[in-house]
């Protein structure tokens, strides 16, 4: 697991890394989660997003960019990869 975003994660890694990461954190803006099997490097992963607010107000310790106050404002999402074993 972990956590991605585009608006000024701590740090570069947090960032989308693919195409299934970069559809995920789009949809994860709009509140949306999304769901997909897909084979990398032969090896097949359950993967899934689960959208993120800004819903407390320790976020804003980290993130400067995001209100002190908690928010229903999507700012990430939580990415899921599970191997899938033959």
């Amino acid at each position: 697991m972990r956590l991605v975003g585009t608006l000024d994660p701590l740090r570069e890694s947090d960032r989308p890394r693919d195409n299934f990461e970069r559809q995920a954190n789009e949809l994860a803006l709009a509140g949306q989660a999304y769901t997909s099997v897909q084979r990398v490097d032969d090896q097949w992963y359950y993967r899934r997003s689960i959208p993120l607010s800004n819903f407390r107000a320790e976020c804003a310790l980290c993130h400067a960019n995001f209100p002190a106050c908690p928010t229903s404002d999507w700012v990430g999402a939580l990415m899921l990869r599970v191997p899938i074993r033959e």
